[in-house]
């Protein structure tokens, strides 16, 4: 079977690239570009430093090398996405949409034009049928992280390291002789050096425009555009106060950034629109409303079309408009979708 094998250098699409080899697979090495190259933060995923490592660990498993430029693919579906979530006072998070519209799904579409049968990848999550599963390492678990990927899509890959704890990649890596070596973390590989600050004045600097910042309906200060907060952000907001202000409310609309203390920022439910669906909606299921966060108890029903109504059991913290939530019935993932602002009354996201 020919399988296409994602790979950025790293210990671990490396050991997934080895594992299948063994396995006797017909293995190719798949390098995806996505941006050009000045453009890149240097040690991230997709860097030109990454692609040289790729190509040496290519050579090393003595498999071809192919550079697939997704770049124009990974623009519209990833960066206007962002942008464009940004300019409607979202948080979002373009990893997710990267996996479901590139790094596997437009990865799916190519390999498939170019005669392979699978793709790889070494995300920690398993596929079974198309539908997802977490990983068994619970602690290095991606399945939130490849929630909003279509079932078509996944029953076309394959996640060698699912079943397999991050321990065993490293001794599987050691007794290949390979060295691992920690990346530093860059949560958005578009982002250029100066931060996200800057990308926003680059992208999108026409919204940045100086709005009030509301407490209690004060006006308490002076916000430098809405698009540089996110909601449960502490640092940078210059207001003086008694006890610690947060975000609570970003309102693009009317150009202002309400803040509350830290007991405002609790919710005790939210709106999903539905992006990925695996199953029926249950009506109870545990939900995640962010990558790092644990998946919490909730009751679930139908608000209007396939926008979810989920009520936690206790209330959640800092509950982030754009970000996605994801919910899981024991180890399976039921389904995906993007937490909307409250003020939301109709499906158009």
């Amino acid at each position: 079977m020919k399988v296409a094998v994602g790979i950025s250098g790293g210990i671990d699409s490396t050991v997934a690239l080895l594992m299948l080899r063994e396995q006797e697979y017909d293995v190719t090495a798949v390098f995806l570009k996505l941006l050009p190259d000045g453009l890149y933060q240097p040690r991230t995923c997709c860097s030109v430093e990454s692609r040289q490592l790729a190509e040496r660990v290519a050579k090393f498993a003595g498999v071809p090398f192919e550079v697939w430029d997704l770049s124009p693919i990974f623009r519209k579906y990833v960066m206007d996405i962002f942008k464009a979530q940004l300019a409607r006072g979202l948080t979002p998070n373009p990893c997710v949409y990267c996996n479901r519209y590139v790094k596997i799904g437009a990865f799916v579409d190519v390999a498939q034009s170019k005669g392979f049968e699978l793709v790889a990848t070494g995300h920690y999550a398993r596929q079974l049928d198309g539908k997802l599963y977490t990983g068994v390492d619970h602690r290095k678990d991606q399945s939130y992280m490849l929630a909003l990927v279509p079932r078509a899509t996944l029953q076309k890959t394959t996640f060698p390291l699912g079943n397999m704890t991050r321990q065993d990649v490293l001794d599987y890596a050691r007794a290949k002789g390979l060295v691992h070596v920690p990346r530093s973390s860059q949560d958005v590989c578009f982002v250029p050096a100066g931060g996200l600050e800057e990308f926003i004045k680059r992208e999108i600097g026409e919204l940045l425009r100086p709005g009030p910042m509301i407490l209690d309906g004060h006006i308490v200060g002076y916000h430098k555009g809405f698009p540089l907060y996110t909601v449960g952000q502490r640092r940078g907001l210059g207001v003086a106060h008694k006890e610690p202000l947060y975000v609570k409310r970003i309102d693009p609309k009317h150009n202002t950034v309400e803040l509350a203390e830290s007991d405002g920022l609790f919710s005790d439910n939210m709106l999903v629109a539905v992006m990925n669906q695996f199953t029926a909606p249950a009506s109870q299921a545990y939900v995640k409303i962010r990558y790092q966060a644990a998946a919490v108890p909730a009751d679930v029903r139908v608000w209007r079309g396939s926008i979810l109504r989920v009520d936690f059991l206790q209330p959640q913290r800092a509950v982030t408009p754009g970000q996605i939530a994801v919910a899981y019935y024991g180890e399976q993932v039921l389904w995906a979708g993007i937490i909307l602002p409250r003020e939301v009354r109709t499906a158009n996201v």
